[in-house]
């Protein structure tokens, strides 16, 4: 499953190439947002991103969403099943999908170095 801008929700944490992590914020009055869950306050409009959520301005493209909700039963809080997607190449992929198609560029350029597929000894 593809992840688009369309696809975020209010609660969803987003991370950037740099690994800062950000909650998104739908329909504040700042407009639709993704804000810094410390206390620096850093935040920045969803405006920035395409939709296939790199960014339009810097190279700090959302690498990583994680959707995740909680639950109440009986007075306890718990953590329900978590939704991740990652990048690979130009798209977000839900974690779940079982084969991800790239080329041995891609793999090298993901892993930064250089591969060499081998077959598995017996």
């Amino acid at each position: 499953m593809k992840l688009t801008k369309s696809d975020l929700r209010t609660g969803m944490l987003v991370e950037n190439a740099e690994g800062n992590v950000y909650v998104v914020l739908l329909g504040t009055q700042s407009g639709d947002i993704i804000g810094s869950s410390t206390e620096d306050g850093v935040w920045n409009t969803l405006d920035n991103f395409r939709d296939d959520l790199s960014s339009r301005y810097s190279n700090l493209s959302i690498v990583r969403v994680v959707e995740r909700c909680l639950g109440w039963s009986r007075n306890i809080k718990h953590e329900l099943p978590v939704m991740e997607w990652v990048r690979v190449g130009d798209k977000l992929l839900s974690k779940s999908d079982d084969v991800i198609e790239m080329t041995l560029g891609e793999v090298e350029e993901k892993l930064g170095m250089k591969v060499k597929i081998v077959t598995k000894e017996k």
